[in-house]
């Protein structure tokens, strides 16, 4: 059986289409239209090489000072918490924003915590995890019998 639809015509379906995206971004909360969507924010991208580990984090918009990063066993935690700011007049429309948030990331071997290095550049942070000795490749000498 073949079953078939008219889809409206193009002059009609491009208002409504325009109304829709208005009414859905028309207030002024930030992202209002997500808030209920769990996300994972910020991004990151966990890398390792034979010495460490590597973490890199997207943070638009934070300053060194507004972001926090905590170690505790084989977990790194950062947090943002940006500055509030006043806005100059009154928003007709809001789709920026830096929003407070808290991210843990497990790794899946020990680092070495007193020598974690953290660097923000270009809104990217990369935070180093140098590993433990007993994380790190070893060398097995076979011997003869």
């Amino acid at each position: 059986m073949l079953i078939a639809c008219r889809a409206p015509s193009g002059p009609r379906l491009l208002p409504n289409v325009e109304r829709l995206l208005d009414s859905f971004f028309a207030d002024d909360r930030p992202m209002s239209a997500f808030a209920a969507a769990p996300t994972l924010f910020p991004a990151v991208n966990v890398l390792e090489d034979a010495e460490n580990f590597f973490i890199e984090a997207e943070l638009p918009g934070y300053r060194r000072k507004e972001i926090e990063i905590s170690a505790l066993g084989d977990e790194l935690t950062i947090r943002g918490r940006p500055a509030q700011t006043q806005a100059q007049g009154a928003f007709l429309r809001r789709e920026r924003m830096a929003p407070e948030f808290e991210r843990t990331i497990r790794l899946p071997l020990p680092f070495d915590a007193d020598n974690i290095r953290a660097e923000l550049s270009a809104g990217v942070l990369t935070v180093t995890l140098p590993k433990t000795p007993a994380a790190k490749p070893r060398r097995i000498e076979v011997r003869s019998a």
